[in-house]
């Protein structure tokens, strides 16, 4: 592809919540029409940071058009580099996030986001960690997802002990970090009361057995976030003629993406290309 031919271009959409989304879209022009990959990150990462630049860049050169976006509540502002929204980020929830990602392809339909030569019949969802689940749960009730890549995905958004959720509950925020460094980086009592309200619809395993779109599982074996076993517990779930699932025999949790700056992973390179491959094979028109 010539370098010359590719075009980048951000974008800023209007939440549900009224808080603002941003994205850039990553296309080579001149192509015919493309499918459309939306890259979803995960807990405390965003559309900036480490790889999310590259590999909205490599989707394009693998014959997509790339959308990378920050969640509306990920405590990222305008400076686009670091969290600094705390109050944001403390009352981010999963069901917000679920929202902003229909909110982004409700935004390609509309033509709200300038996609260049997108296909909106072919629209595909790559999320990481976190993110994967919230792209489960939306592809599990959006016809307009095709097909889901999860990587490190989850099997649930609580990860804390019953003894944390007493004491986040008793203060009223979960602190993330020594209060020396950030006081404000917390999470609000809001994470937790979505979780309980919308328990059924929340419920990422649930979603992965309700799935009816091809799905894409891809870990790594030294992950210690996601570990194997969970892993597993994801796949078993599935829909085992719809889902392709990949364990790296060396990679983390960030499958060889973890820096920032990026500064290029032959680990994330497969993953990449693996994933492309993929979603070429169910994408394509």
């Amino acid at each position: 592809m010539n370098p010359q031919d590719f075009v980048s271009v951000p974008f800023e959409l209007a939440s549900n919540h009224e808080d603002v989304i941003r994205g850039d879209v990553r296309y080579y022009q001149g192509q015919k029409k493309q499918p459309i990959l939306v890259i979803a990150h995960g807990f405390k990462t965003f559309k900036d940071w480490g790889p999310f630049p590259y590999i909205g860049e490599r989707f394009a050169q693998t014959g997509f058009i790339s959308v990378v976006f920050n969640f509306s509540h990920n405590g990222v502002g305008p400076n686009l580099r670091r969290i600094t929204e705390f109050e944001g980020f403390a009352a981010n929830t999963p069901s917000k996030e679920v929202q902003d990602l229909g909110r982004v392809i409700d935004a390609l339909f509309d033509g709200s986001i300038p996609s260049g030569p997108a296909s909106t019949e072919s629209i595909g969802v790559v999320g990481h960690s976190r993110g994967a689940g919230v792209a489960i749960i939306r592809a599990r009730k959006d016809s307009r997802v095709g097909a889901v890549a999860a990587w490190s995905a989850i099997s649930k958004f609580n990860r804390w002990s019953r003894r944390q959720e007493v004491e986040w509950r008793r203060r009223g925020y979960l602190s993330l970090v020594g209060t020396r460094v950030r006081p404000k980086f917390r999470m609000g009592v809001e994470f937790l009361e979505d979780l309980e309200k919308n328990r059924d619809s929340l419920d990422i395993l649930k979603a992965v057995s309700e799935l009816q779109v091809p799905l894409l599982l891809v870990y790594g074996k030294q992950d210690v976030v996601t570990p194997v076993e969970e892993a597993e517990d994801v796949y078993s779930k599935s829909d085992r003629t719809k889902t392709e699932f990949v364990l790296l025999e060396k990679a983390g949790h960030m499958l060889g993406g973890g820096s920032s700056p990026f500064r290029g992973s032959p680990t994330l390179d497969h993953v990449i290309d693996l994933t492309s491959a993929w979603f070429h094979r169910y994408l394509d028109t």
